[in-house]
């Protein structure tokens, strides 16, 4: 599948995917699984990057039609 295609389905960004790593992360501490708390926390680094980039591509696109319009 294409990446841009794939990031279409996540219009509002990557908040739900980092909320629920965040508490997966949270759930591995409390039982001491350090392998399931590494494992998490590479899936919210790949999700906070994610949304990061998300941020940046939708900065740029609402600065565009504000200057187009204003």
């Amino acid at each position: 599948m294409n990446k841009r295609n794939n990031r279409r389905q996540y219009v509002n960004g990557y908040e739900a995917k980092i909320n629920y790593w965040s508490y997966k992360v949270n759930c591995a501490i409390e039982v001491g699984n350090w392998e399931k708390l590494e494992y998490a926390n590479k899936r919210l680094v790949y999700f906070l990057q994610r949304q990061e980039e998300w941020r940046k591509e939708n900065v740029k696109a609402e600065y565009k039609i504000e200057t187009l319009y204003a």
